[in-house]
């Protein structure tokens, strides 16, 4: 009697075990699975959110490409100099200038004590029609002595000063896009709960907030 009941003893602990061994099996697998969906989801996130962000960042490109005069920041006084156009060519649908076609021209500016500098201008502030004679320029450099400076048409500074404001605007919204996109790839690859250790939430810590007043 006493084998029989050790032998039923023992294929139920058996039993047991392989209950418990198939349920930790399942449990991964869908912890697994829920971390790839997880995973997927930050991605494809990422991948939308990324996109919106180059395209408004593009778009408010094309917005300050097509105003030829001065939009950059005041570095110093303008300067009125001369300048050739040598050769120009036609660079779109999508480039640095934002969306569209538009010419990039390399010129040769003549400042006024008779210095000369190649330079190459993006956003069709000169033309094809351009070439062949002498155009004025608005020249804004870093410094007196600075090699780095910006080429642009005659404009006004009211006009001048609305499109710095969309370079803040632009900035702003790249930078934006691209915390949420860094944000949500390290939520991804670490998963929700990990993510909730590093990263608490906002209700986590109002909660927490309330806690301590209330202690208090």
């Amino acid at each position: 009697m006493e084998p029989l009941q050790r032998r039923t003893g023992c294929s139920d602990r058996l039993l047991g075990e392989r209950v418990l061994l198939s349920h930790s099996a399942r449990g991964a697998g869908d912890s697994g699975r829920s971390y790839l969906r997880s995973l997927l989801s930050c991605a494809a996130w990422s991948v939308l959110i990324a996109a919106v962000t180059g395209i408004l960042g593009l778009g408010l490109t094309t917005v300050m490409s097509a105003y030829p005069g001065e939009t950059t920041p005041a570095w110093s006084s303008p300067e009125s100099v001369r300048a050739d156009v040598l050769r120009c060519a036609r660079i779109g649908p999508v480039s640095s200038s934002g969306f569209g076609y538009w010419w990039r021209c390399q010129v040769m500016v003549m400042g006024p004590e008779g210095s000369t500098r190649k330079v190459t201008l993006s956003g069709s502030v000169v033309t094809q029609a351009d070439m062949g004679r002498s155009i004025r320029l608005v020249e804004r450099c870093t410094g007196r002595d600075s090699r780095e400076c910006v080429y642009t048409r005659p404009g006004s500074e009211v006009v001048a000063a609305a499109f710095r404001l969309l370079h803040i605007v632009r900035f702003t919204v790249v930078a934006v896009g691209l915390v949420t996109i860094v944000l949500l790839l390290v939520r991804g690859v670490l998963g929700q709960r990990l993510y909730s250790r590093l990263v608490p939430s906002g209700r986590e810590s109002a909660s927490q907030g309330g806690s301590s007043k209330s202690d208090e």
